[in-house]
């Protein structure tokens, strides 16, 4: 998370490079953010139809 913060300007670029770097290491790694993110934020999980 700190070289995804520190090489990162913005906001959404730190997410680009967050979920490349998920997407890049496989399905389970994918389901596992999928889960963090329908826990943490549910809105979001909704909008992004994760649910």
């Amino acid at each position: 998370m700190s070289k995804v913060r520190d090489e990162n300007d913005t906001v959404m670029d730190e997410a680009r490079v967050l979920i490349d770097l998920v997407i890049g290491k496989g399905c389970p790694a994918c389901q596992k953010i999928i889960q963090h993110l329908c826990e943490e934020d549910p809105e979001l999980a909704h909008k992004l139809r994760l649910r």
